[in-house]
């Protein structure tokens, strides 16, 4: 007896989503004259439609009636489905923090000091009739009137006058006078405790660009595919990699690009479905997309042209060092290392 699959009463159920929003639809059969499957799901896949009202098939379930007689229900939807040999790219730029020792560079240090009013006499040092002189010392500096810049004081004779490194270039009375003490120089350390050693640093926002590829593959999944998958999982990229999305292209030079692992897995007479985790750290090298080439330090500590892979890693070693203002000790950059802590690898293969 041949098999028969006609539509049935009830059929059609359709869900309209609004503009730009997913649509749903419903057929219903009944298919009779076998207790074979097979025999059923070929006269269903011959009568049902691949569209249905501008929507795309999706799926179709098959329930055993009794008596030769089969219910079929056939799903058709705005959505497209994933294909086999696909991918889809997803991507992150949020990151997290991290603790940074060393600034891109000093704005700006100003330093602790006082005010107070005095009188100056042209082409003398001697500035007297202070309103006070508690707290100051030798080397401080001082602004004012006029006194020229860089001025510092040489020594504190009393408590209503002292004496500076360089003369007065006029008399004023009263005049109103800056003092500061000599600043340090951290060469871009960032909270430098006060009894000197390492700057203890500051948590900054790191923005981190990672993403994630699904891959569709048939089954059965290539055993090579199966190993990269462990045997590759938090490599480094030894190639240069491209991923091209549609009409963006990612070019990822060697060094930049970690997999950090996948998830995925399949049903029964379904394909495999992965998804690759990546993240991406750029190379400081002054080429391609990289980052520029990184400084440490400053004037005569400077240490400057060093270049890093991304996911190598850069750490700093400090001398102390008697600033020369501010007699204080203070930490110098004296080397920077880049150590190579992660393997390398050819990634391509796991987008390929």
């Amino acid at each position: 007896m041949p098999v028969t699959a006609v539509e049935l009463v009830g059929s059609r159920s359709i869900s309209r989503g609004a503009a730009g929003e997913q649509s749903d639809a419903e057929l219903l059969y009944m298919a009779y004259g076998t207790e074979d499957e097979n025999e059923v799901i070929a006269a269903a896949e011959l009568t049902m439609p691949a569209l249905y009202q501008g929507m795309i098939f999706q799926s179709y379930s098959l329930k055993h009636q009794g008596g030769g007689i089969w219910e079929v229900q056939v799903k058709y939807s705005t959505k497209i489905p994933k294909g086999v040999n696909t991918s889809q790219f997803t991507f992150d730029t949020t990151g997290g923090k991290k603790q940074v020792k060393t600034s891109l560079s000093t704005v700006v240090y100003t330093p602790a000091g006082g005010s107070a009013t005095g009188d100056t006499h042209a082409a003398s040092a001697v500035v007297d009739s202070m309103s006070g002189t508690t707290g100051l010392s030798a080397g401080w500096g001082v602004s004012g009137g006029s006194i020229p810049d860089g001025t510092k004081i040489l020594s504190v004779d009393s408590g209503v006058q002292i004496t500076l490194d360089t003369p007065a270039s006029a008399d004023g009375a009263a005049v109103d006078l800056t003092f500061y003490k000599p600043a340090s120089d951290f060469q871009g350390g960032i909270n430098v405790p006060p009894a000197g050693g390492q700057p203890e640093g500051v948590e900054v926002p790191s923005p981190q660009f990672s993403f994630t590829v699904l891959r569709i593959i048939a089954d059965p999944l290539p055993q090579y595919y199966a190993n990269a998958l462990e045997l590759l999982t938090g490599k480094v990229n030894s190639d240069v990699v491209v991923l091209n999305v549609t009409s963006i292209v990612y070019v990822f030079q060697v060094g930049e690009l970690r997999f950090m692992g996948a998830t995925g897995g399949k049903k029964i007479n379904e394909s495999w479905e992965i998804t690759l985790k990546f993240e991406v750290s750029r190379n400081a090298d002054n080429t391609g997309a990289s980052l520029p080439e990184l400084s440490f330090g400053s004037g005569a500590n400077l240490i400057e042209h060093v270049q890093k892979n991304g996911w190598d890693y850069l750490w700093i070693s400090y001398f102390s060092k008697i600033d020369p203002v501010s007699h204080r000790d203070v930490p110098v950059p004296a080397q920077v290392n880049v150590e190579k802590v992660s393997d390398y690898a050819p990634l391509t293969v796991l987008l390929a």
